[in-house]
């Protein structure tokens, strides 16, 4: 060890030991002080802010919202219970939940089959009126007629109204306001209570809640259900973890006041910087306290030991922190950087999670090298404790992976090479309406809407004719035209909405609802003076704002499909854009956007920055061990045991599950930097036994495992356990993240004691 780290460190030790007291109450004010913030924190959970400002299909999406209307959605869906909505119970329901929608906060505009317009030619005026007005009978014929209307209307069948009559649409547009990040979860909550109020007064219908409000409140409500569930659930495994090693109340008690420090600092560093949190922080607490117990237990374990080898208390700190201040700072070191490189992830939660990380990472040290150290100072010494049975057992393996080193070498390579061969299996697929399971309102929501009337996802274009008031131009809808009936006939397509709809309509009004005049006319004044009609006879909130821009150069397009993925829908993205530049030359040339479309279009610009983001971790952390360890042959080994956990993990799931997210991607970064902890210590234990000891390669085997091989044992316990429970979430990428970190934990530990030591033995010559 080199002498100035020596000094340095011993000088550090002098400080604690001689001001434990006040070295405890700074640590104490640290955590306070950061800890003031905490009721300042804001969550959010709108889609958005999972994509960068620069993101190319996040700015085509604010145009289109920009040119049109920005609206969020709160979409209820009636399910009549006799499989027919048109009697009278079912459209009083539908009538009153239409109103109530006027009066949900924020609302905007709401269409339902209550008010939507049907027009009536009247000479030669048209006047548009409710299908089921305010003075609606509910007779027998009344409704009748209305079912006639409603089933021959193509902007409402699929739309307002299943094909088979059983369910109908009420959607409600609301413009929630950027500075208040509780409206979405207010204007979801005011809705349950309209739904909760009409269930009960209709009983024979069920009122279902979809839409991106809905969605965004849910991924809230998810991390709320991970926080609370799991936190509890990691502390409980991580006490028993320390019970059954430290059996000692004082450290354990110790250990889990510095796991709540990590993790209120961390959370208080976040208010002070003013960050919006969003769902991906749901395993940030998780992650802190498991680094957290992986410090304090390396500490406590070499202080116990000294203990039970006589020293006194003094003497046993003094022993464990120069034995572990090295390895511990390298692997904060290491798991910070690694999660710092987040900073190159395209999505900005990501980032915040990987910032919010190394801070609670940082604290973790400082708590382990300040608060832990001072506490063991001025608690008394408590009994001497005999080696545990443990022990014995790394001894036995010490001896077990020295005799069958050359086996181990080829089995365990051979294992990771050919889990490696199916690495790339795993296929990058993302899907919203899917990370929430059954025991989420809106996962049964969404599917009973996708069952009755589909609709799950929605790609939008803006149709740019080129020129003001081009859309009356009848070339240019008959091109619009066209593109809406190639793709009505693609799969799993149930809707598209579109200005045409609206034209052919009137033409049919204004010749005596003739259906044959059901088709666009071919005189662009013609055109321009039906639309004025109708724009006049729509009531106020019913206009066109949403579907044809001010100059009227452009409309909107909007596809409805059922549920699907990011894949599938890229790729029917593609296909409709070849199609629009080879049949459609009078429209200027559009991509499909749509928080849906942002979303999976992202993902192929996620996987080049996820690439980017391991490349810079590993380089970043091979870098800081080759310099901790004095020696770049050691650096390099240390590279094997770094990434062989990742490669068995990623290859198991791409032989067994194929499909993975954006959170589950990430996991590569994420657990470069812990799974250094086990090699760092054992290979410092090592370099200590060969350079300090004079020991041979494998007597420094045997030190290594016997010094330190407990530790990792509990402590990767702790870590593969803490991820563990989070694959009891009901939220996808939990579950994702949580099983592929405990498999690569797992596997990281597996690697450390049966292929890193006989690497170490051949190619340590010296």
């Amino acid at each position: 060890m080199n002498m100035n780290f020596k000094r340095a460190t011993d000088k550090y030790i002098d400080l604690i030991l001689e001001w434990p007291k006040l070295v405890v109450s700074l640590s104490l004010l640290l955590i306070f002080l950061l800890g003031l913030s905490l009721p300042s924190i804001k969550l959010t959970a709108d889609l958005r802010t999972y994509f960068s400002d620069d993101n190319p299909q996040l700015i085509a999406f604010n145009n289109l919202e920009n040119t049109f209307s920005k609206q969020d959605s709160l979409d209820f869906f009636v399910l009549d219970g006799k499989g027919d909505v048109f009697n009278k119970q079912t459209l009083r329901l539908i009538r009153e939940l239409t109103d109530e929608g006027w009066q949900i906060p924020y609302s905007q505009r709401v269409d339902s089959l209550a008010n939507y317009q049907h027009t009536v030619a009247e000479g030669d005026d048209i006047t548009s009126e409710s299908l089921i007005g305010e003075f609606f009978g509910y007779s027998e014929a009344e409704i009748n007629r209305v079912k006639n209307v409603a089933l021959n209307e193509p902007k409402i069948i699929d739309h307002l109204l299943s094909s088979s009559g059983q369910g109908a649409g009420v959607s409600v547009s609301v413009i929630l306001p950027s500075d208040d990040l509780e409206a979405a979860n207010n204007v979801v909550k005011y809705a349950h209570k309209v739904i909760d109020r009409l269930n009960e007064k209709y009983p024979n219908a069920t009122i279902y809640l979809t839409g991106s409000t809905a969605v965004n409140a849910a991924f809230g409500e998810a991390v709320e259900r991970d926080i609370t569930t799991f936190v509890g659930l990691s502390y409980i495994i991580i006490l028993v973890g320390l019970i059954v090693l430290v059996r000692s109340f004082s450290g354990t008690l110790i250990t889990l006041l510095m796991i709540g420090f990590a993790v209120v600092g961390a959370f208080g560093a976040v208010g002070w910087a003013g960050i919006v949190l969003t769902p991906s922080i749901g395993l940030v607490p998780t992650i802190i306290m498991t680094i957290t117990v992986a410090d304090a237990i390396h500490i406590l374990v070499s202080y116990y030991h000294q203990l039970g080898e006589g020293d006194n208390k003094i003497e046993a700190i003094r022993a464990s922190l120069r034995v572990n201040t090295g390895p511990v700072f390298i692997t904060s070191l290491s798991t910070a950087l690694g999660f710092l490189t987040l900073n190159f992830n395209e999505s900005p939660p990501f980032r915040d999670m990987g910032n919010v990380v190394a801070i609670g990472v940082t604290l973790a040290y400082l708590l382990s090298m300040l608060f832990l150290p001072a506490c063991l100072a001025l608690l008394p010494e408590g009994k001497k404790r005999k080696e545990i049975q443990l022990t014995r057992v790394m001894s036995l393996l010490a001896e077990w992976v020295i005799r069958f080193r050359f086996s181990l070498v080829i089995a365990i390579s051979a294992f990771v090479l050919i889990l490696a061969t199916f690495v790339p299996n795993n296929e990058m697929v993302e899907n919203w309406n899917d990370q929430f399971d059954e025991t989420f309102k809106i996962r049964n929501a969404l599917d009973t809407v996708n069952n009755h009337l589909g609709g799950a996802h929605h790609i939008q274009y803006l149709l740019d004719s080129g020129r003001p008031g081009g859309i009356d131009d009848p070339e240019y809808l008959k091109s619009v035209e066209a593109f809406s009936n190639w793709y009505k006939m693609q799969p799993d397509v149930t809707y598209v909405d579109n200005v045409t709809d609206i034209v052919k309509r009137i033409n049919m009004n204004m010749h005596g609802d003739d259906e044959s005049y059901r088709k666009l006319p071919d005189n662009q004044q013609l055109i321009s003076q039906y639309m004025l009609l109708y724009e006049l006879t729509l009531p106020l909130g019913l206009g066109l704002d949403s579907t044809i821009n001010v100059d009227r150069s452009a409309t909107r397009f909007i596809v409805a499909t059922k549920k699907s993925d990011s894949k599938k829908l890229i790729k029917l993205d593609e296909n409709a854009q070849a199609w629009l530049k080879q049949n459609a030359t009078n429209i200027k040339p559009t991509s499909g956007t749509g928080i849906d479309m942002v979303v999976s279009l992202a993902q192929q610009r996620n996987i080049e920055s996820v690439i980017k983001t391991a490349v810079i971790a590993l380089i970043l952390i091979s870098f800081v061990l080759v310099i901790s360890l004095g020696s770049l042959r050691l650096g390099l080994i240390s590279l094997v045991p770094n990434l062989a956990p990742a490669a068995i993990a990623y290859g198991l799931w791409g032989a067994f599950v194929g499909e993975i997210n954006m959170a589950g991607a990430l996991v590569i970064c994420m657990s470069l930097g812990i799974v250094v902890d086990d090699t760092v210590h054992f290979m410092s234990k090592y370099r200590v036994a060969r350079n300090e000891f004079g020991l041979t390669r494998e007597d420094g085997v045997r030190y290594a495992f016997k010094s330190v091989g407990v530790a990792l044992l509990v402590t990767s316990a702790v870590l593969v356990l803490g991820f563990l429970v989070t694959i009891g979430s009901n939220f996808q990428p939990t579950i994702y993240t949580g099983a592929l970190m405990s498999m690569t934990l797992f596997f990281a530990l597996i690697v450390d004691f049966l292929m890193l030591p006989p690497l170490l033995m051949y190619f340590d010559k010296k």
